[in-house]
This record gives structure tokens, sequence and C-alpha cells, in this order.
């Protein structure tokens, strides 16, 4: 079993021995199946470039125009170009967070700076943080464009942040001319998602950009869909014209337009996943682990213990994502997946007669 030591993301090892705790999809969807017709249709013929069935079903799930959609070979896709079409020079990113919007930015030649929240507020997203975010957006006003690079829930610590805030954030972006760009890939997983979501002012506000994610709720990591959302229609065809051709293949666009139709399945997982959230914040918390509050599909610990607890859990058949390389997190932090209750109480098991 061997790991990449230089770049942790999750499902590095790959082992039938191992219950893996690192990869943050949903445990509990079924898996998606096709017929042998879509198969053949999806492998013999080139897709449709535009994705337009795919995209008007997007659009419908999101109540907005598809001329504000551009779809992406997995959001990770989106993360990468959206430097280039929005020609940013200077950003912000806000931390400990998913380290894409860092390789994409130093990819395209931006200046990046960095707003670490703090552990002793649970890694939360208050008010006091507005005005930070106003004080960098301010000063490179007149220094080309600028942009605010906020992850909601936030991986890794899986908290949402309040969507009154948020706009306020939305407002000072747009009064000195920046983007903000809301990463929403585990927007799904929360309680009402559309209470969380900015997608309700897309239409109002051409500065604000939103990524989504079909690999997280649906668990397909495999497929590569993902899109992303702008009323700014120049930067979405700059987008597209930037991807390759055929950038979506004929096997992703039946798997979103298909996962899409059964969206009612997704309830019920949720309500999984929140029980097993529950039971293992609990449980966690009584062996004397520090639990941060998750609003989604994992959660974040942080654990004081000595003598090799990664690897120890390793050798127990125990797999989690190490977060040190996470900025602002240390070698103490790591995230962990919500599986199934089994798996789940074998975790707590093998941790306590660790610790």
């Amino acid at each position: 079993m061997e790991e990449n030591k230089d770049y942790y993301h999750g499902g590095e090892i790959k082992s039938d021995s191992l219950i893996d705790f690192s990869v943050n999809t949903n445990f509990f969807v079924n898996e998606i199946e096709f017929t042998k017709k879509e198969i053949q249709e999806a492998t013999s013929f080139y897709p449709d470039r535009e994705s337009k069935e795919l995209v008007r079903k997007v659009a419908g799930k999101n109540n907005i125009s598809p001329d504000h959609i551009v779809m992406g070979n997995g959001a990770s896709q989106i993360i990468t170009l959206l430097p280039f079409c929005i020609d940013i020079e200077n950003a912000l990113i806000i931390e400990p967070t998913f380290s894409g919007y860092e390789r994409a930015l130093q990819a395209k030649g931006a200046k990046v700076k960095y707003l670490f929240l703090d552990e002793k507020d649970d890694f939360s997203f208050g008010e006091s943080r507005v005005k930070e975010i106003e004080r960098f957006v301010k000063e490179f006003k007149n220094h080309g464009n600028s942009a605010v690079y906020i992850c909601s829930p936030n991986n890794p610590t899986g908290k949402v942040i309040k969507k009154d805030t948020l706009k306020d954030v939305l407002d000072i972006c747009k009064k000195y001319g920046a983007f903000l760009v809301v990463d929403e890939s585990f927007i799904d997983f929360a309680d009402d998602e559309r209470d969380k979501s900015l997608v309700c002012f897309i239409d109002e506000y051409k500065n604000l950009f939103i990524i989504r994610s079909f690999t997280k709720i649906y668990s397909i990591p495999g497929i590569r869909l993902g899109y992303g959302i702008c009323s700014d229609e120049k930067v979405i065809e700059k987008m597209r014209l930037l991807q390759p051709e055929w950038s979506i293949s004929g096997l992703a666009q039946i798997a979103g337009a298909k996962l899409l139709d059964s969206d009612f399945e997704i309830e019920k997982s949720l309500m999984d996943i929140k029980n097993e959230r529950e039971y293992l914040e609990r449980e966690l918390e009584r062996l004397g682990i520090r639990v941060f509050p998750s609003d989604v599909n994992f959660i974040l610990i942080k654990v004081n213990a000595e003598g090799g607890f990664y690897d120890n859990l390793l050798r127990k058949g125990i797999y989690l994502r190490k977060s040190s390389n996470f900025p602002g997190l240390t070698d103490e932090y790591y995230r962990i997946a919500i599986r199934g209750h089994e798996d789940n109480k074998k975790l707590i098991e093998v941790i306590e007669k660790l610790i």
C-alpha cells in the first residue's frame, strides 16, 4: 500500500483490505447503471459538444437560464480554466480549503493572498472576516482583475457559510469590481441547500461565479462531471472556447441526465448521512478527540495522540484523509468521510484501542 507523499487527496491507496474514510463522496447512494444501448451509443458516436440536453436539465434543477451554465470535465476543469477566463491577476483564498484554487491561480500567474480562519472559532466564517475581504478588494481595485475564492460548504471543515454573510461579501466585491468565486460542490449535502446557495443571485450579479459538482453527491468520481454558473456570458463563452472539443464524454452526459431524473433518491441518503455523522461526532468526542462541527458528509478532527496515529490506523485497515496539506492545518488534523454504520462503528472501536 503506497501513497503519494507530496499530495494527499483521498483514495490514493488502493486495497480491498482497507475501509476508506478518505474519499468524501456520498456513501449511501446506489451505483449508477447503464443499459447496453446507452453504453454502445456513448462509446460509438461523438458526444454532443454543447451537452445541450444535460445543460437543459441542470438549468431546470437550478431555475436559471441555460445560457448561464458551462459543463465541465469535473468541477476541477472549471476551477482550472476560471482564472484564464476572468484574467485574474490578484486573488484572495479563504483557508484552509481545497488546494485546486491555488494551483489554478498560480498556473495563470496570479498573485495569491490568504485569509486564514481560526481554529478557536471552529474555522467558521464570521462577520469580522467580511471587513478583511473588503480591505483586500479595495487595495487591488485599480491593479487588474481580482477575485475572492470561498468554498461553502468548505472542504475540509464541512461548514456552510451563512447566506447573508456571503451576500455581504458579494456586494463588497461588486462595489470594488472584484469577482466572487463560490465553490458549492458540497451544497447538496446541506440542509435545505436552496437556502444556502447563492444561485438565486446569479441574474443580478455578473461578478458571481458558482462551481458545482456531480461527483460528491452522486458518488461518481470516475465519470468526471461538474459545471459552472455565471450570468456574465462572456466568461461562460470564454470557458467553452478554452475547453477541448468533446470535453464532456457521451457517458458523462447520459449519467448526468439520469442522475438528475432520480434526485428523489438523494433525500434518504441525506438522512443516513446526518444520523451517522451525529453518531461519529458523539463517539469521537467521547474519546476525547476534537471534532469540528460539520454540515455535510465528512468531519474534520484534531488528534493530539502521539506515536503514529495515522499509520497505526492504516495497519488496522482504516484509511483516513491526512489534512496537513491544507494550508493552516498540521499533521494533527484528519478528515473523515461518513460511511455506513458498521464501518463507522469499526472506526470507533479501532481508535478507542489506539488511544
